[in-house]
């Protein structure tokens, strides 16, 4: 076998593993609200979202939602939905058996990492 062949079938495993370490990639976004208000969401993988607002962070789960992609935290739910081109967000208080409380804010993302 060619040593370069050797070298890469040696190195590979290694190099997948180092990069697997790392976890899933986080994405950000930043949001403006209907109120001015604007808040960022750093995506963890598909299951964690943390929510900043000010200086204020509370770190969600992702749960099911028949109408976009819902994060849950131990005061606030954020919905997620899509219309057009458009990523619209909307800042619920955690309601009743973990549903939908009062709407907290309205928000347009405005740029994404």
């Amino acid at each position: 076998m060619d040593g370069r062949y050797l070298l890469l079938s040696l190195a590979l495993p290694i190099l997948l593993a180092a990069g697997c370490a790392h976890g899933p990639r986080e994405q950000t976004a930043r949001y403006e609200c209907d109120s001015g208000r604007p808040f960022t969401v750093t995506y963890r993988g598909p299951e964690t979202a943390v929510l900043q607002m000010g200086p204020r962070l509370i770190e969600m789960q992702a749960a099911p939602s028949p109408i976009g992609r819902r994060y849950t935290g131990t005061e606030l739910q954020l919905l997620i939905q899509t219309q057009g081109d458009e990523r619209l967000a909307t800042l619920f208080t955690r309601g009743n058996n973990d549903g939908p409380g009062n709407i907290v804010e309205q928000c347009r993302e405005t740029d994404r990492d």
